[in-house]
């Protein structure tokens, strides 16, 4: 090691092919002071948003809540045709088509999970002829020349009083966090029967019985 004007010049021994980079260096005169020796410094960091991982405790509750209240989880593929777009309502100038998609049936990413959730109970009911499910997964919406991605919690009934065991679902889930949101009737939505529908706490949600 030599000091030229507080610049240090440092030659690597042969054998030690470890030592690459700078921050290799800084490893070794680490170890010379010793690691205990060092001051404890906390770095400047801003305080940043909510990260996905930091919601994971809170989605282990809701599955618990869920799962207890008697409803099945399940995961689907986040890709969706266009026939799937069309059958949800979704608007495809929202939706963001995949470049290289792997077949015709996963063209887009979704926005929602209506789509993906009808085929589930297409599948099952045959085998199932009463059933409920959920699912908490992404999707994916077009902004602008952007993305944006969010999570969301889509729950599905089907069978005798599929609308009462639905609203019973959501009455169990809003009750696990102590809220009591307002329930009004929605008379637009195209997709659910009408009359047969409804929107929870001005807009955070929306449920009701699927337009045939």
């Amino acid at each position: 090691v030599e000091n030229f004007n507080h610049i240090i010049s440092v030659v690597v021994p042969w054998w030690r092919d470890d030592v690459q980079a700078e921050v290799d260096l800084f490893e070794e005169v680490a170890k010379s002071i010793g690691y205990g020796e060092m001051p404890e410094t906390l770095p400047a960091l801003p305080p940043s948003d909510t990260k996905a991982h930091q919601l994971l405790p809170s989605f282990m509750n809701l599955r618990t809540v869920l799962s207890g209240a008697g409803a099945d989880e399940i995961m689907t593929y986040s890709f969706v045709s266009k026939k799937d777009l069309e059958h949800s309502l979704s608007d495809e100038s929202k939706c963001l088509q995949i470049e290289n998609p792997l077949s015709s049936e996963q063209d887009y990413l979704r926005t929602n999970m209506m789509a993906s959730h009808l085929r589930v109970a297409e599948k099952n009911y045959q085998i199932k002829q009463s059933a409920g499910v959920y699912e908490i997964a992404r999707v994916y919406e077009k902004t602008g020349k952007s993305a944006a991605e969010s999570w969301k919690l889509s729950i599905m009934v089907w069978g005798d009083d599929s609308l009462l065991r639905l609203k019973g679902l959501i009455d169990v889930v809003l009750g696990s966090y102590g809220t009591d949101f307002d329930v009004r009737r929605d008379l637009n939505c195209k997709l659910f029967v009408p009359n047969r529908s409804a929107v929870i706490g001005g807009g955070i949600g929306s449920f009701g019985q699927v337009n045939p």
